[in-house]
């Protein structure tokens, strides 16, 4: 989006002059009116995102991050912004927030086990008990 040199209110796409002062837009934003095409049209444009990752992409990236011990520090390689594509640090910070919601039901789980039978053991004779 742009802005206004002269006023600093935000110009709409197509404006030829700012809608607040009358201030003419500057030729380049003016050419790429007149050609019908603007950045953010383009398929490719992203300011920050980087190169949008295809379907194989996040396929591959899946797969590493599931590695047992090396896609967990490579999700948090990723997460904490070592990576410049946006798209795959948030994709490692989803894996991470999976993992700590699957770690937080796991325990929950364990603590409810081991308050209702006293032991882990038990718990399990109780659970293959109820399958025979």
């Amino acid at each position: 989006m742009a802005y206004c040199k002269n006023c600093g209110s935000t110009l709409g796409d197509y404006e030829q002059t700012c809608p607040t002062c009358g201030e003419p837009v500057p030729a380049a934003i003016q050419t790429a009116e007149r050609s019908g095409e603007s950045p953010a049209a383009h398929p490719s444009y992203s300011p920050d995102a980087g190169p949008v990752v295809g379907s194989w992409g996040f396929v591959g990236a899946l797969l590493l991050l599931n590695l047992p011990v090396a896609g967990f520090i490579i999700a948090i390689i990723w997460a904490a912004g070592a990576v410049s594509n946006k798209n795959l640090r948030n994709l490692a910070r989803a894996n991470l927030l999976l993992l700590l919601l699957f770690l937080a039901v796991v325990i929950s789980l364990l603590i409810t086990t081991l308050a209702r039978f006293g032991s882990l053991m038990y718990g399990l004779n109780y659970l293959i008990g109820l399958f025979r």
